[in-house]
């Protein structure tokens, strides 16, 4: 019974791998002598450059345990997952949006939190963590409008009346919060500190 069995598969495997024409007026698709050419072109290049780009990571691995100095391979970032600075972007076009209609005026933010969806004021990856929000603040006038709590180190990015998006300072934050402009220089941009 096994033989049997075992003959039956192989039968089966031979005539479900040998090609041939379809009978008794079966349509059958076949590539022409020209497009079977062009498809093993392709799939040949095709794994020579995967064979490739493996190779090249084999190679900076190795470089990397004995430099390592030299940065980490990182994933390429999800192409619909947007970064912070995107983030605080769409808030900012949202905020614009209602200046605009509202002769440059910001809203309060009352109003901010109740007329723009929740989801342009949850920080990436930290839905239940919202953007911190000055109201009073006019199209007209470059100030700080917006900026993220200090939950991922370093200097937070801070959304400003004119739509531009840059790291702020806790001075920044502080001068912003009572009212004051202040300049910042290099030495402040590239100081890390929290809010």
């Amino acid at each position: 019974m096994r033989r049997f069995r075992l003959r039956m598969a192989l039968l089966g495997l031979v005539i479900c791998t040998t090609p041939r024409m379809a009978l008794a007026g079966m349509p059958s698709v076949t590539l022409t002598d020209f497009a079977r050419l062009r498809l093993d072109a392709i799939s040949f290049f095709l794994m020579v450059f995967l064979l490739c780009a493996w190779g090249v990571k084999g190679l900076w691995n190795s470089f990397r345990t004995e430099f390592p100095k030299l940065p980490p391979q990182k994933p390429a970032r999800d192409v619909g997952t947007p970064t912070r600075e995107d983030k605080l972007r769409l808030l900012g076009a949202e905020l614009l949006r209602y200046a605009i209609r509202h002769e440059g005026r910001f809203p309060s933010e009352r109003d901010a939190r109740e007329l723009i969806a929740t989801e342009f004021w949850q920080l990436p990856e930290m839905p239940a963590t919202k953007y911190l929000y000055l109201e009073d603040r006019n199209a007209e006038i470059d100030s700080l409008l917006a900026w993220e709590p200090a939950v991922f180190g370093g200097m937070p990015l801070g959304l400003f009346t004119s739509g531009e998006v840059r790291a702020v300072s806790r001075d920044e934050i502080q001068a912003a919060r009572n009212g004051q402009q202040v300049s910042v220089t290099l030495s402040d941009a590239g100081r890390e500190s929290q809010p």
